[in-house]
């Protein structure tokens, strides 16, 4: 099964959910660069001491079907802005958070996080069919 049947992306008019991939590595490494995220405190973001982990704990946590990771990418400049993802995904019960997201500075209150949010909700409630969505912050 490839991963665009397992995790489709999710598209808007500002943004595009990708399903996160190893080659999104460099993209990733530089929305976090806008802004030094990595140096952040309060939240997890890569940086390039830890991009490689990260996207491999991603990526696991897809294949156990427990996490759908994505890169979130800017449609006007197909650059990745972010990242996010469903998480502690639990089918049986119909439930699933969405956590995990950081944006790069520039990207920050410019509406890529509204509707990357509303998107992953939409696909959580009509497309999953979850009753319930608990948001993870930090």
């Amino acid at each position: 099964m490839d991963v665009q049947s397992m995790q489709p992306a999710l598209v808007g008019e500002i943004v595009e959910l990708t399903p996160l991939q190893q080659e999104h590595s460099s993209g990733l490494l530089g929305a976090a660069a806008d802004g030094e995220l990595w140096n952040l405190k309060a939240t997890v973001v890569p940086g390039p001491g830890t991009i490689d982990g990260y996207i491999a704990s991603a990526l696991a946590g897809r294949q156990a079907g427990s996490v759908m990771p994505y890169a979130i990418v800017t449609r006007s400049t197909g650059l990745i802005c972010g990242s996010t993802r469903f998480w502690k995904i639990d089918r049986t019960n119909r439930k699933l958070e969405i956590g995990h997201t950081w944006l790069s500075s520039s990207a920050q209150r410019s509406g890529v996080n509204t509707e990357a949010k509303y998107l992953l909700l939409t696909h959580a409630f009509e497309v999953m069919g979850c009753v319930r969505v608990q948001f993870t912050t930090d």
